[in-house]
C-alpha cells in the first residue's frame, strides 16, 4: 500500500510542478510575439515566471 501512496504522491507533485515541453514552447512563443508592455504580454511573462519558480522550488504552478 505504501508503494501505491508514494506513486500517487509523486504523480501529483510531477503534474503540479512541471509542464510538458510543448506547453513551455507555446508560452515562450507567445511571449516572443507579444508586446511585453501589453496586458497579454505581462500575463505571459508572469506565467513564464510562475512556471520557472514552480520547477525550481518544487511548488505548484500558480494558476
Amino acid at each position: 500500500m505504501q508503494h501505491f501512496e508514494d506513486s500517487i504522491y509523486n504523480l501529483i507533485v510531477e503534474t503540479s510542478t512541471n509542464l510538458p515541453g510543448d506547453v513551455r514552447r507555446a508560452v515562450a512563443k507567445g511571449r516572443a510575439l507579444e508586446d511585453r508592455a501589453t496586458r497579454s504580454g505581462l500575463a505571459l511573462t508572469t506565467i513564464a515566471q510562475n512556471i520557472g519558480m514552480a520547477e525550481q522550488q518544487v511548488s505548484p504552478i500558480c494558476q
